[in-house]
This record gives C-alpha cells, sequence and structure tokens, in this order.
C-alpha cells in the first residue's frame, strides 16, 4: 500500500471503505488476515473487536497473531523470569527460545487450533 502507484488508486480509501460496516454498527462481515494480525487493539479493532466477532475468520498461512509484539509480550510478560537468570548469555538465549515460541503459537496454522481463525488458505486459492 506504498508508493505512488496506491496514491494514484486511492487504494487506502478502497481498503478503509472494506470496513464501512463496521463503523456503522452493522458487524463486520469477515476478517482476513494476509500477514499480521498482531499489534494490540488496532487489528482487533478493525475485526470489529474480536477474531470471532465476523461471520467468519481466514487467514494465509503466513498470518501471524499476538495481542502485541511477541518480543514486548516475551518482556513484559516473562520480565520476573528472565529477571531471575543472572548470566546475560543464558537471559539473552532463554529470551530468544521464548520469542521463538511465541512466533510458532502465533502462526495462522496454529491459531486455527485454537477456533479463533475458522480457515487457513493457500493465497492462490484465494485470488480471483
Amino acid at each position: 500500500m506504498n508508493g505512488h502507484s496506491a496514491f494514484v488508486h486511492r487504494q487506502s480509501r478502497r481498503d478503509c471503505n472494506s470496513h464501512l460496516p463496521c463503523r456503522q454498527g452493522d458487524g463486520c462481515r469477515w476478517c482476513g488476515v494476509l500477514r499480521i494480525g498482531r499489534g494490540g487493539l488496532g487489528a482487533i479493532a478493525m475485526a470489529g473487536g474480536s477474531y470471532k466477532t465476523p461471520m467468519f475468520t481466514i487467514a494465509w498461512p503466513t498470518g501471524e497473531f499476538g495481542g502485541m509484539g511477541l518480543e514486548g509480550l516475551v518482556k513484559l510478560g516473562y520480565r520476573n523470569d528472565l529477571a531471575a537468570i543472572e548470566n546475560p548469555e543464558e537471559n539473552r538465549a532463554k529470551y530468544e527460545e521464548m520469542v521463538a515460541r511465541a512466533y510458532e503459537n502465533g502462526k495462522a496454522l496454529n491459531y486455527g487450533s485454537l477456533f479463533t481463525v475458522d480457515d487457513t488458505l493457500d493465497p492462490a486459492d484465494s485470488r480471483w
């Protein structure tokens, strides 16, 4: 959505208009996550307040989910566990392990097992 072409073709306006039913109170019809559906309230607000609010939620296999940036999630959520490790190398290794686990758990294929995503689609099957 960057660049002169997106500006000329008013891509942002067309993308925002697809969310018009949400703003009018009718509720979102559907939600699709192509890349990243995390980052706090912004992504969830665009889905209507929850990924369970729309009639269905779909994602590409490259979709990633989480309540916020996953590095920040680990730093804030596990700060006591990380502070208990005094060795800086072990601390960094544990941090990297926790971040990797958070990324793995937040992948669309894994997130679908929590019944938050209704289906994970092959990108080639979702283009018309």
